[in-house]
């Protein structure tokens, strides 16, 4: 609030002795908004194209408040508040049939389809993604035509790599790299070779060229961005402690520009980082930390999610009303819309509210609550519950993966042993739920020590703890 007021007093004074044109307001929201960009002070950039919104009302300059309302809907995209940004996106619909620019149409159908995607509505934010495509190739100016259509590009690789759609996404990378390259598109290339081809040469060679090219775009979130690309790679090469470093310069820009998305992905970094050092003090820190912002970031969601699907199906409403030729393609989106809602009740009410309630604040609790899950698992183990592992990896995802990854010849066999021995069952109760007499069980933990090479000294049990 005291920051509006300043800006209010500087608008009063600045136009209250000036005239107000349309060219200083456009003046002002191109110098304001990249000045404000490049300090990472977007919600300073947000308060300034307010007061230029209302300058622009005075005088019933309806481009300027139409890109007002557009530069805060990328803005609120930018903070991770998608439902502000659908807000603004609904209120600058309205001046819509007024505007004739094509750089201003391909960003408003953009920011339409980037606030889509994040609410999972792909193949309808892939059509306005494409309308705004479609008014970008008409922009003039080569540069902000190229700028325009690799941002566009940049979601539509968002949806691709949700979709595993691998094949698609490497062609739009590419094209990016040759249309218009930036930091960010160099380093996901090189995330791409990192994650999915498992080339660490190739993804060294492209975030390489990010750090070259950071000149192009030095604002805080381009710096962030390439900073956790960085820490992935020397995640990769076992480098931890430096991965570590360049996970917490990420971690302070991610936190100033409040990207709780970019801020969860970094805590779980540093998460396996920390594992792998052994450090589990700062492990413990990093995934307490990592389960609050999930429950934040989900918990936003489900309360904003309904109000935008509503917003959506009201709106193709009265379109199916003003045009009978659309009564198919609402009803596919109404059953699409209907599926999520079952879905997302199903899905997240059972099992992300399930775990937001119970995984609070403090390790105490989390604790007291991994001691319920495994008493659910082990009366799983003593009624033979035919869903009993793959209930086991929906509780601890990681467990599985970091056996494989540290002991990749471990069979099936030897993967449910562990899990008895994670929820801290003695041979003889393994023995008596799985229907096997004891000596065998004692030859299996035999077995499964000589596999994972330890020593006499060295306690099974606690060893198995590591892997969660």
């Amino acid at each position: 609030m005291p920051q509006k007021i300043v800006f209010l007093a500087l608008f009063l004074l600045y136009f209250g002795v000036t005239q107000a044109t349309e060219k200083k307001i456009d003046s002002l929201y191109k110098v304001k908004n990249n000045e404000y960009r490049l300090k990472g002070e977007l919600l300073k950039a947000i308060h300034y194209n307010e007061i230029l919104i209302k300058a622009s009302l005075k005088i019933n300059y309806k481009q300027g408040i139409f890109k007002g309302y557009l530069l805060n809907a990328e803005l609120y995209c930018n903070l991770d508040q998608y439902d502000l940004s659908f807000k603004e996106l609904k209120i600058s619909e309205t001046y819509l049939e007024s505007i004739d620019d094509p750089y201003l149409l391909s960003g408003y159908y953009t920011e339409y389809g980037e606030v889509l995607k994040y609410y999972c509505l792909y193949s309808k934010s892939m059509h306005y993604l494409n309308t705004g495509n479609h008014f970008a190739e008409k922009i003039k100016d080569k540069k902000a035509r190229s700028k325009k259509i690799s941002l566009i590009n940049t979601y539509k690789i968002d949806i691709f790599e949700t979709r595993k759609e691998y094949d698609s996404m490497m062609y739009y990378l590419q094209m990016n790299h040759v249309l218009y390259k930036t930091p960010q598109n160099s380093a996901r290339i090189g995330t791409f070779y990192l994650e999915n081809m498992k080339n660490i040469d190739s993804a060294d060679h492209y975030i390489r060229e990010s750090e070259n090219l950071l000149h192009i775009d030095p604002s805080p979130s381009s710096k962030a961005y390439l900073y956790l690309q960085k820490a992935k790679l020397l995640f990769c090469k076992k480098n931890y402690d430096s991965s570590i470093v360049y996970c917490n310069d990420a971690l302070r820009l991610w936190e100033k520009l409040k990207r709780k998305e970019s801020i969860r992905e970094t805590y779980a970094l540093l998460k396996q980082n920390y594992r792998n050092t052994n450090d589990w003090q700062h492990y413990n820190l990093y995934s307490n930390k990592y389960l609050i912002i999930n429950d934040s970031i989900h918990t936003n969601f489900k309360n904003t999610v309904d109000d935008v699907l509503e917003t959506i199906v009201n709106d193709e409403d009265r379109k199916m009303s003003e045009n009978s030729y659309v009564v198919m393609a609402l009803f596919l989106l109404a059953c699409l819309v209907l599926f999520y809602i079952l879905y997302h009740n199903k899905t997240a009410k059972n099992k992300i509210e399930k775990i937001n309630e119970k995984l609070i604040e403090n390790q105490n609790i989390l604790t007291h609550r991994k001691l319920e899950i495994n008493q659910s698992l082990v009366e799983m183990i003593k009624t033979n519950n035919p869903l009993y592992f793959k209930t086991f990896q929906d509780h601890y995802p990681d467990f599985i993966s970091n056996l494989l990854q540290e002991y990749p010849n471990l069979t099936k066999s030897d993967l449910y042993l562990t899990t008895y021995i994670f929820l801290d069952m003695s041979s003889k109760d393994i023995s008596k739920y799985i229907f096997l007499e004891t000596k065998t069980i004692y030859m299996k933990k035999y077995r499964l020590r000589k596999k994972m090479f330890l020593t006499a000294e060295q306690d099974l049990y606690i060893f198995i703890q590591k892997f969660y």
